[in-house]
């Protein structure tokens, strides 16, 4: 007899379920599969992704134990290799098949997870109504971390093969299940560090029945122990054993223990391990997790007050209440959790299946009705709305390099730049698959850096020092940054995220010179002896061009865009339009001549022509006073240009026309603090540089006006 034998007699299937009910409770549920497959099948945006290839390749060359990291120069030692042979699976998966290869592996293993999901919960109640119903109630809650192609999907699937192996399935020829959980085990071990759930799922089950043994027979004694859990102790014992034969040895696991004043919070990653507040009203994008984390602690107590009341559970039913118990307490503990939903879920099915199984009318019914509701909160609330914007644009693009601001990036390739390199944490990744080892990043997803880079990486993206007695440029040479890729739009915040634009941070800083500089992005390179090999790359890329560069001065857009409009209009300066919009601008009458003066002041104003932008905007408000968006970027561009007299006596003029906007007063405000001197030194560089002046709407169409970044294949 298997050691894995269940105690539960086979219960009802759906034969009296009603054809209708049973089938829109599977339309919702397949609903919900397909739209998260056509997200997920959505050209690359996991940020993640491209540096687990970039260490799939470095071991593809060197094996798990590298040297260094190749990535990163603020790396305390080499990458721990937790997940060594997911990156080698992901990268050799790139090399034969290209990106198309990785967007398909992606698809089928979100599938395979939709199918897990599904029969593990149709496997413990026989209702395959309430089993679509779970299913798409679990792809919901857990849809951020599905459409991410990381490891971690790894980790999800292994948890439900092994909770399907040994506690799911009723039958009884099962000798196959310890040796594969074992085997289970020792590969999930090389492939994402996740791997501890598994003997912790192992371990609160074992747990659970060994006080279930004891409830039953009064004592736990070695004699008094089932067969089912001598040989889970069994699996328990020679699987985590199992898990040792990984690169690391024993440090995985002690990992959280071992952690030191050197190792980075994982709670610095707010998008994956913040903790989710049962009892606050959650953000409409957070809300599939808030229910769900709702779902599984409400699951978690309503099945174990079944097993309570009914004081007749069998081992089936204690293993999936412990791992209920696990999950409720995960989830509660990280939104990363989110997927582990699906034990609580299989837990109360498991334990109502009786009364399931008495109506299944009513079951169908009520399933079905559940199923509507979830559909359409997970296409009205649900990653929906954000993730399917790219479905109609780009979709045949393998990824989306303007996500990654890659007109920035292809300069810095094709340019030849070396050194350590400051970028926005979710850019290094991109950076480091195109540009590493000749350039490497300060911080990525692998958080392989030490504790003061981390401290450091906010203040660099806010333009402040983090400590009084020092100032910007200080604190980037502390930190050992020689070139600075800046980012974005000087916009309001799109979003509740945290949100930077770090396009202009260096702008006329000592020592630091602007090599590149388009739209919504520059490139920055710290004027020192050490970087003569960079500037004569820079100074040969620009000859061959024909564009002016000085190094004292350093990169000038006007000066480009007027020796060089086709390579301006291909990086990104300019729009294919600009010569007409210049000669619009020039010469145009009436509402076509302002709205092209408007435009122009923007492009210049974002490239960092201020005294370009002030003039426009003055002759603007010459005809037309009360414009709105001129008169705030004038104050900006006359703040940006260190102006401050002449900022504030038209904050003053501005001010009495009483704007409603806050990009308008913030900026009012700005200008009448420097004027006064409330704001002065770091603290006023600091303010300027973060000032936003663009609305979204405005920044949007800026951004929309430029040729996207070329696609580049490795």
């Amino acid at each position: 007899m298997s050691p894995f034998k269940s105690d539960t007699a086979k219960s009802n299937d759906d034969g009296a379920t009603p054809r209708l009910a049973l089938l829109c409770a599977h339309a919702c549920g397949a609903a919900i599969v397909a739209g998260l497959l056509a997200v997920v099948s959505r050209p690359i945006f996991t940020d993640d992704l491209w540096w687990h290839l970039a260490l799939g390749r470095a071991y593809a060359n060197a094996g798990p134990w590298l040297l260094e990291d190749p990535l990163l120069f603020t790396a305390p030692g080499p990458p721990a290799p937790a997940a060594w042979l997911s990156d080698l699976l992901l990268y050799d998966l790139h090399v034969v098949f290209g990106f198309t290869g990785l967007r398909i592996a992606h698809v089928l293993l979100v599938a395979a997870i939709a199918w897990l999901v599904w029969s593990t919960i149709q496997r413990t109640c026989r209702s395959a109504a309430l089993a679509s119903l779970c299913m798409g109630f679990v792809l919901a809650a857990s849809t951020y971390r599905l459409v991410q192609l990381r490891p971690h999907l790894f980790t999800i699937i292994a948890a439900l093969l092994l909770a399907r192996w040994l506690f799911a399935t009723p039958q009884e020829d099962a000798r196959w299940r310890a040796p594969a959980a074992v085997a289970l085990l020792a590969s999930w071990a090389n492939l994402h560090a996740g791997f501890v759930l598994g003997p912790a799922m192992l371990g609160v089950v074992a747990a659970a029945w060994l006080v279930h043994d004891a409830v039953r027979w009064g004592r736990v004694a070695p004699g008094a122990l089932s067969p089912r859990t001598r040989g889970l102790l069994g699996v328990l014992a020679v699987a985590t054993l199992a898990t040792l034969l990984n690169p690391s040895g024993i440090t995985p696991h002690l990992a959280y223990w071992m952690a030191g004043d050197e190792t980075p919070s994982l709670a610095r990653v707010g998008d994956e391990w913040s903790r989710i507040t049962l009892f606050a009203l959650p953000r409409t994008n957070d809300a599939l997790h808030w229910f769900g984390a709702w779902g599984s602690l409400l699951a978690t107590l309503a099945g174990w007050s079944v097993i309570v009341r009914r004081r007749n559970a069998d081992a089936r039913d204690v293993a999936f209440g412990a791992l209920a118990l696990l999950s409720a307490a995960l989830i509660l503990m990280a939104v990363r959790f989110s997927w582990l939903c699906v034990f609580p879920l299989a837990f109360l099915a498991l334990v109502s299946r009786k009364p399931l199984d008495a109506s299944p009318m009513r079951t169908a019914w009520i399933c079905a009705a559940a199923s509507i509701g979830l559909a359409a909160a997970f296409f009205q609330v649900g990653a929906w709305p954000t993730f399917s914007q790219g479905l109609t644009h780009g979709y045949q693009r393998p990824y989306m390099p303007a996500r990654y601001n890659a007109h920035a990036v292809w300069w810095l390739a094709d340019a030849g730049l070396t050194g350590p390199l400051f970028a926005e944490y979710s850019q290094s990744g991109f950076l480091g698959y195109w540009l590493a080892p000749g350039i490497k990043t300060f911080v990525n997803g692998s958080l392989n850096v030490t504790s003061k880079a981390i401290d450091a990486n906010l203040p660099i993206r806010e333009r402040r020092s983090g400590d009084p007695a020092k100032n910007y440029v200080d604190m980037l040479d502390e930190q050992g940054v020689e070139l600075f890729l800046g980012i974005r739009l000087p916009q309001a915040r799109p979003t509740t995220q945290p949100w930077f634009h770090t396009t202009a941070h260096l702008e006329g800083a000592s020592e630091w010179v602007q090599v590149f500089r388009n739209l919504d992005s520059a490139v920055y390179l710290r004027d020192q002896k050490s970087n003569d090999d960079n500037f004569e790359r820079v100074a040969s890329y620009y000859r061959e061009r024909d564009i002016p560069f000085d190094r004292a001065r350093g990169f000038d857009p006007a000066a480009a865009i007027e020796r060089s409009p086709d390579w301006s209009i291909e990086r990104g300066l300019i729009p294919p339009y600009y010569d007409q919009l210049v000669v619009t601008a020039n010469t145009a009458e009436g509402e076509r001549g302002h709205l092209s003066k408007l435009a122009l002041a923007e492009l210049n104003a974002a490239l960092g022509l201020y005294a370009e932008a002030i003039e426009l905007d003055r002759e603007t408000l010459r005809r037309r006073p009360r414009t709105l968006d001129a008169q705030r970027r004038l104050i900006w561009s006359l703040l940006r240009d260190h102006r401050f007299d002449a900022a504030a006596a038209r904050a003053r003029a501005f001010a009495a026309h009483k704007p409603a906007d806050a990009l308008s007063r913030d900026v009012i405000a700005v200008a009448n603090a420097a004027s006064q001197g409330r704001l002065e030194g770091e603290a006023l560089e600091q303010r300027i540089a973060t000032l936003p002046v663009f609305s979204v709407a405005d920044a949007a169409r800026t951004r929309r006006s430029i040729q996207p970044p070329e696609v580049r294949l490795p």
